[in-house]
């Protein structure tokens, strides 16, 4: 935490920290209409410290939940089970039923509008093995192609990534039994090296999956997953929800008027700032330029932060996929 900046105590503060780049760990739940606006706000352009991104946009959808939903996440009861955690995170298990390649897939998009050729991208997800004392299972990411969005054939994979009882790119040495670790598959695009292509059949649909092959039945243990992760850059950056999965409130304060034209979804007039907040979030929405308050609360030295690093808040419009 930056020696300048208090530490985060409410949801807004959580939020905020992010934006200032002083904070990276979990983010809670939005309750209130502004909790929406700033959380919508740092999930679609992320958040930067030192000139970094350290939150980056989310491209996966439902990936709190993980919940199969069509369109958004598809996974068979008969491999996976899905269980919350205390955070309120879904989290899905396998135990090995014989040498199969059970996976979840993540979002649906139209094969023609295919955004990712020829960009650097990055996978990334909780995986937790628990109880493996033989055998392995082996992780992928991988690419699959849909004509109606109940089989797939595999377009690409990954290189492997392996959880073993004995040794291999994930031994004892780099993971523990029962303890969480974050799983990165990195590569440019679906033509990149690292992606190994297996079908040129034309699809209508292409979904994006997290894929676990237990070596043999007598694999013991479970492996589970959770918070997923899709997003453009060469870093993977902590979890956050799409940006899709929460639907806005209308504005109705001045606050949430500030808020939402900085979300890039409001187009109204903005009022005239009264409060120490309205005059930082006016500053951030570039209709004030005259001299700023001097901060009191938690939230006003976050806001002025925000003003002092040069507006990153400003308003931008959602990126596209």
């Amino acid at each position: 935490m930056s020696d300048s900046l208090p530490a985060p105590i409410t949801r807004e503060d959580y939020y905020l920290a992010t934006l200032c780049g002083v904070y990276s760990g979990d983010l809670p739940a939005p309750i209130t209409r502004e909790d929406n606006f700033l959380l919508y706000r740092l999930v679609t352009n992320g958040a930067l410290s030192d000139g970094q991104i350290v939150r980056g946009r989310n491209y996966l959808l439902n990936t709190r939940e993980l919940t199969a939903t069509a369109g958004k996440t598809a996974w068979s009861s008969t491999y996976w089970t899905l269980e919350e955690d205390a955070a309120g995170f879904g989290v899905l298990t396998i135990e090995a039923s014989g040498v199969n390649s059970p996976a979840v897939f993540f979002t649906q998009v139209d094969a023609s509008e295919d955004a990712w050729a020829g960009k650097d991208i990055v996978f990334s997800c909780d995986v937790k093995a628990s109880d493996l004392t033989s055998g392995a299972y082996t992780a992928y990411f991988r690419i699959y192609g849909s004509n109606n969005g109940t089989s797939w054939g595999m377009k690409y994979s990954s290189a492997s990534k392996s959880f073993q009882s004995t040794s291999n790119d994930y031994n004892r040495a780099d993971w523990a039994d029962n303890e969480w670790v974050r799983l990165t598959f990195k590569f440019t695009g679906t033509a990149a090296a690292d992606m190994t292509e297996s079908t040129t059949t034309s699809y209508t649909y292409l979904y994006y999956a997290f894929c676990v092959t237990p070596s043999s039945s007598n694999t013991t243990g479970t492996l589970s997953i959770r918070k997923p992760k899709l997003e453009i850059g060469t870093v993977p950056t902590d979890w956050t929800p799409a940006p899709e999965d929460g639907e806005l409130p209308t504005p109705i304060t001045r606050t949430d008027r500030y808020l939402a034209y900085l979300c890039g979804v409001y187009d109204g007039d903005l009022p005239s700032p009264i409060t120490r907040k309205d005059y930082y979030l006016a500053a951030l929405c570039g209709t004030y330029d005259g001299d700023l308050p001097t901060p009191i609360t938690r939230e006003d030295y976050y806001l002025s932060q925000l003003v002092a690093d040069g507006g990153y808040c400003m308003r931008t419009k959602l990126p596209a996929a």
